[in-house]
């Protein structure tokens, strides 16, 4: 692995038996289905279709999946809320 800072490149050796722990490919209560991720990664994905908004899941640091973050709106409802915000 090679790092870059500032024009200098600095080689990095890691040792081939060094495995970050990762969570595995799972899917949650409400059927949404998260990819392999390392540990200490946040991945989100987009809502549902009529939805607006997205999904996010962390890793934990030990490879443990987080409970999702559902952050999603109806897209009948965000346009009401756009309508009535002043602006």
């Amino acid at each position: 692995m090679y790092i870059q800072v500032e024009n200098v490149i600095l080689g990095l050796y890691l040792p081939e038996n060094l495995e970050a722990p990762s969570c595995d490919t799972s899917t949650d209560d409400h059927g949404r289905k998260w990819n392999v991720t390392l540990s200490g990664q946040t991945v989100s994905q987009p809502c549902p279709d009529n939805f607006t908004g997205f999904i996010s899941r962390q890793c934990s640091e030990d490879g443990t999946w987080m409970l999702p973050v559902y952050s999603c709106v109806r897209a009948e409802l965000q346009l009401i809320e756009n309508k009535a915000s002043p602006g």
